[in-house]
């Protein structure tokens, strides 16, 4: 059985609240002024001992909480405790109980702040879901507690943390049920993971049945390497020549942190075909602003990504971290072969687990806590992809083919279809010398603010987007979700921004959501600390931080809507109407 668990702690006051997630049943258990009357133990202990317990940030607080409850800390004692672990800065869950000394106990948990994407609080990932109540704790932290105000608290955590929970926790099935069947398959818990942390927990097994000493290797910071240029890489074009020399001569320096800091010399942007191109810790960038790229009748426009770039970059070339001997390039391949298997074979499970093993190991190759540390690693590995990258553009420019965009593992071109198979030998040649593999998405058109910001008209007018035009990510907020919408209707339909903007009866496209630190007043009352509001005609006011009265950015004509409703009377359409032209504007178009 699974049970969503929020605890709330005060001086006088602490409370347990569960929900059931298949029967939506609440329990609220409270200890006040160390009065155990309305705190069955028993009950207590039997129901979050043995079922699995599911909340936010349960590893950093809720979970050393309970184990103090279980201890028979008192109400003094117990709010000592969560001062102590608010201010130790976040510390792991081992961290906090070793610290203060919590007794061991076993808790079988799924702590969503872990494997959910983005950032921010419990409440701003709310704001994101459009939960129905973003409400922020009714009452200062450091109160005593009178049985009014418990009356509060208990309605704050039933009707307001423990639906967000429940929010949440839907919106993550996936990622939790895919959890729970690597946890079988590999033999370990992996339910409380990021993809980064089940990446490594799941090479830290292949490898150690492998026979090596999996540890975390030290680089001192100021450490120095160059990168190896492979032989197939090559140019014939002066100014790509002239940035492999000075990738060549580059020297990458280990800062204190356990980062690679990219060497200026090779950060300047390459100018080349009248674009120009970023080398970057992260990937090869296209610098463009202001493009609007519409495909002719007789034209093609395509998206050229290499397929799993990064992983073949590593297997091609027999990459490894020097600490975990070769062996780590025959335990990577094996994985990769693994997946591909699955994936032919239509075991979509195994196929998905493994991606994200794969997916997400590089990104540890550059944490210097990981047991997968390794900076020339990433370095090989990155500059490796961008100087490929600029030979396939080198090659497509050279039969007269315009490159519009690159961005880390591909590009986007644009040709006459007479040049198609000329366009298919070039990327055939490239393949054949690099040992890469190319997939297309054909598109229509792309709109793009920058190479960070676009999107991009597939044939059926279906949208890939990006940056500003992803719309319902957990990792963004939300901000005027009806303009971009308004933006795609107008360039892909050609229905008029008014139209779709004064006809939406949906409030959550109309919201914009953001963490205010300290906390937001409007009109002089307290709103909380993630607010979400809409534009209205009634007010000319702006939202305020409450410590120090200074504007909050953007909310000038704003009300909040932490209770989310209808359509307002209120609503000012023509702010709406306004950014959305802007937006049409910051992609080079100009409205009619």
């Amino acid at each position: 059985m699974k049970l969503l668990l929020d605890c709330e702690c005060y001086l006088n006051y602490f409370s347990v609240g569960i929900e059931n997630v298949d029967t939506y049943k609440k329990l609220y258990f409270e200890i006040h002024n160390d009065d155990f009357t309305n705190f069955n133990m028993a009950k207590v202990k039997n129901l979050v001992l043995n079922h699995t317990i599911i909340g936010f940030n349960l590893e950093g607080y809720d979970n050393p909480m309970l184990k103090a409850c279980f201890a028979g800390y008192s109400n003094a004692q117990l709010k000592q405790l969560s001062d102590d672990i608010v201010s130790s800065n976040n510390l792991k869950g081992w961290q906090v109980d070793k610290k203060f000394g919590l007794p061991r106990i076993n808790i079988d948990y799924i702590d969503l702040m872990c494997i959910s994407p983005g950032f921010g609080s419990l409440k701003l990932r709310g704001g994101r879901l459009h939960s129905k109540k973003l409400q922020d704790l009714p009452i200062e932290p450091d109160a005593i507690i009178t049985v009014d105000r418990a009356e509060k608290l208990k309605d704050y955590c039933i009707n307001g943390d423990l639906e967000l929970t429940r929010d949440l926790y839907e919106k993550l099935i996936p990622e939790i049920e895919l959890r729970e069947v690597m946890s079988k398959q590999y033999k370990t818990n992996l339910k409380t993971k990021s993809d980064a942390q089940i990446a490594e927990a799941v090479f830290k097994l292949a490898l150690t049945k492998a026979g090596v000493d999996v540890h975390r290797t030290a680089i001192e910071a100021g450490a120095k390497f160059t990168y190896k240029v492979p032989s197939f890489v090559t140019f014939k074009s002066d100014k790509f020549k002239d940035a492999l020399e000075k990738v060549k001569r580059a020297v990458f320096v280990v800062n204190e942190k356990g980062s690679v800091l990219l060497p200026k010399e090779i950060a300047s942007p390459i100018p080349f075909d009248g674009a120009k191109y970023k080398m970057g810790m992260g990937g090869l960038h296209s610098c463009e602003k202001k493009q609007s790229i519409v495909a002719g009748p007789n034209q093609t426009l395509v998206d050229k990504d290499v397929v799993s770039y990064y992983p073949s970059i590593i297997l091609n070339q027999g990459l490894y971290p020097q600490h975990l001997t070769p062996e780590f390039n025959n335990v990577y391949r094996a994985i990769v072969e693994k997946r591909i298997a699955a994936k032919t074979a239509g075991d979509m499970v195994t196929s998905n687990s493994l991606k994200v093993v794969i997916n997400s190991s590089f990104g540890k190759f550059g944490n210097q806590y990981s047991a997968l540390y390794s900076p020339e690693l990433l370095i090989q590995t990155t500059i490796s992809g961008q100087l490929s990258l600029l030979m396939l553009i080198e090659s497509l420019v050279a039969i007269g083919v315009k490159v519009y965009s690159a961005n880390t593992d591909g590009i986007v071109l644009l040709f006459d279809n007479d040049k198609t198979d000329e366009v298919n030998w070039v990327c055939q040649e490239w393949e054949n010398t690099t040992g890469f593999v190319l997939e297309d998405t054909f598109y229509k058109a792309l709109y793009s603010r920058d190479v960070n910001n676009y999107f991009a008209v597939k044939p059926n007018d279906a949208c890939k987007g990006k940056g500003m035009f992803t719309l319902n990510s957990l990792s963004k907020n939300t901000a005027n979700t009806i303009c971009y919408i308004a933006v795609m209707d107008y360039l892909i339909h050609g229905k008029t921004i008014e139209d779709t903007i004064l006809n939406c009866t949906d409030m959550t496209k109309f919201v914009s959501i953001r963490t205010v630190n300290g906390g937001a007043v409007c009109q002089g009352v307290m709103i909380g600390k993630a607010i979400r509001w809409y534009y209205s005609t009634t007010t000319t006011e702006c939202i305020r931080y409450a410590r120090n009265d200074n504007k909050v950015p953007k909310t000038e004509g704003a009300l909040p809507m932490m209770n989310l409703g209808p359509i307002p009377v209120n609503l000012d359409y023509q702010y709406y109407i306004t950014e959305a032209v802007t937006i049409l504007e910051s992609l080079g178009l100009t409205y009619e």
